[in-house]
């Protein structure tokens, strides 16, 4: 989003203090863009990032929930529970055939397979999930 002008909202897992010195660069260029950076954590709580935490968040937020990976268990199959939960609308892009057997994919796999998610196989797809997004929005 930010390479094309979009706007960011990062959810972080910690505090602002605690942020990881390889993400200071990407939280500055979300700031300059006129992005936010929101955590519920004050600095000095806890130890360690809250990602299970934090993804609820995530989820909570977005109109319509995209997992692009996920191994089984994860935290993005978590994020997805929590959206599905919410009532999120949910789409996943079709993993190429080389990544049928690729452990990052099994959880979207698992959710094509069961049937749970609109999926992303073409152009025409991307256009029916804007639809959709449109009716989300405006409702």
């Amino acid at each position: 989003a930010l390479s094309v002008g979009g706007h960011t909202i990062a959810v972080l897992a910690s505090s602002l203090k605690k942020q990881d010195v390889r993400n200071i660069s990407l939280a500055e260029s979300i700031i300059k863009g006129k992005g936010l950076l929101l955590t519920e954590y004050s600095e000095g709580r806890g130890d360690g990032p809250r990602y299970l935490a934090r993804d609820r968040i995530i989820a909570a937020l977005g109109v319509v929930c995209i997992p692009v990976q996920a191994e089984t268990p994860s935290g993005t199959l978590a994020t997805v529970n929590r959206a599905c939960n919410y009532n999120r609308a949910l789409w996943v892009p079709l993993p190429l055939k080389s990544e049928e057997s690729h452990p990052s994919y099994a959880g979207i796999w698992g959710l094509i397979k069961n049937n749970s998610v609109n999926v992303l196989k073409g152009k025409e797809d991307y256009a029916r999930m804007e639809a959709h997004l449109k009716q989300l929005i405006t409702k």
